[in-house]
């Protein structure tokens, strides 16, 4: 924008997930995202380190959760109905089509052209689900069933840490010095 600030536009990737419990290593439920990102960078690019403020929205584009069963709100996966006496229900996971955040953070030059990015911010997500309340024996295949049912979309806030690297493409060529 001028000698002084610097606007992004930049198309960023995002894994989402949670681990399957304190024992495991692997992420039981995990979504790729895809979006884009407008940040705005303070102070000269020559300084080593520079805060700035972003807003980003993604889209699901794959889930290894597709139909899996949530407990609670948000993405908590479990691997039973929930019941209370011999009335069982659930809530199955569709997707998340919408995903924002509004962050701040500090882009700090480790070579030229490469920075480590990191940043603190609030997010926003819109998760698609399915549920169901039977009783215990009345439903053969309760999944099958919630099908009919209408899709909840439910709103989930949270705190959000995002650590990457930047790479910044120079499209101006250098000037060679000239011989004296």
């Amino acid at each position: 924008m001028n000698d002084e600030s610097l606007l992004d536009l930049s198309i960023t990737y995002r894994l989402l997930g949670n681990l399957g419990g304190l024992n495991t290593s692997s992420y039981k439920f995990n979504s790729h995202l895809l979006g884009g990102c407008l940040a705005y960078n303070f102070w000269p690019k020559e300084k080593w380190i520079r805060p700035f403020v972003g807003l980003a929205f993604y889209t699901e584009i794959a889930t290894n959760y597709k139909n899996g069963l949530l407990r609670g709100q948000g993405h908590k996966p479990t691997d039973r109905y929930s019941k209370s006496g011999d009335r069982r229900s659930a809530r199955w996971y569709k997707g998340t089509p919408i995903v924002g955040n509004f962050f701040f953070g500090l882009n700090i030059k480790l070579i030229p052209s490469l920075y480590l990015k990191t940043a603190f911010g609030v997010g926003y997500e819109r998760v698609k689900s399915k549920s169901l309340s039977w009783i215990e024996g009345e439903v053969a295949n309760p999944l099958e069933e919630a099908e009919n049912q209408p899709m909840m979309l439910s709103p989930i806030f949270s705190w959000n840490l995002q650590v990457g690297l930047r790479y910044v493409l120079p499209f101006k060529k250098k000037e060679k010095p000239q011989p004296k």
